[in-house]
């Protein structure tokens, strides 16, 4: 089973984050997007991807379960770049927890 990975983005991030989750879903992932209103919804998370400033890096860390795995990315520039920028750290969030298979390279 893979690990679970929320997405925890914040409205101008919403949609980018839903696509990531989309895209990463179809290649076997599981990734769920939770709304920064919704931290409840953190407690089976294996991994938590913050897209957004450190108050709700603070927010999820307190939500998040004591063995799950956070990390933030701040998203800045333009926000045509977001998709890219938001589907390249979640696939590295849930492959950072994905359990290990053999024969699996770095």
């Amino acid at each position: 089973m893979p690990a679970r990975v929320a997405v925890v983005a914040g409205p101008e991030a919403l949609a980018a984050a839903e696509r990531a989750a989309e895209v990463l879903n179809a290649d076997g992932h599981l990734v769920t997007v939770t709304p920064m209103d919704r931290l409840e919804q953190l407690a089976a998370a294996d991994a938590v991807l913050v897209l957004g400033g450190l108050m709700l890096e603070r927010a999820v860390r307190a939500a998040a379960p004591a063995h799950a795995y956070v990390r933030a990315e701040l998203l800045e520039g333009p926000e045509s770049g977001w998709d890219r920028l938001v589907l390249a750290e979640a696939r590295a969030t849930a492959i950072a927890v994905a359990p290990p298979h053999l024969g699996m390279c770095g």
